[in-house]
């Protein structure tokens, strides 16, 4: 998995030295590549900061081969997938 591009904004002051809940969405995934989205809250539930990233999700094989759809890197076919 990679990153390909990720944002935080805040919102309002808050400690990060104090307890904060993050709730993370992941509302798509296809064709290798996922969007995450995800909110911060302070101990009394107010919303501090928000994050998005979009990633970029490859299988690897045992032998270390990157895996797109069912081919390797090379091009080869995966009789498997």
């Amino acid at each position: 998995m990679a990153s390909l591009d990720h944002a935080l904004w805040f919102h309002r002051a808050c400690s990060v030295a104090d307890w904060l809940l993050y709730d993370q969405v992941v509302p798509s995934t296809s064709d290798g590549l996922s969007l995450a989205g995800g909110r911060l809250f302070s101990r009394d539930g107010t919303l501090v900061a928000s994050v998005m990233q979009e990633d970029m999700v490859r299988r690897v094989d045992p032998a270390g081969r990157e895996r797109e759809h069912g081919r390797d890197t090379t091009g080869r076919s995966d009789p498997k997938n």
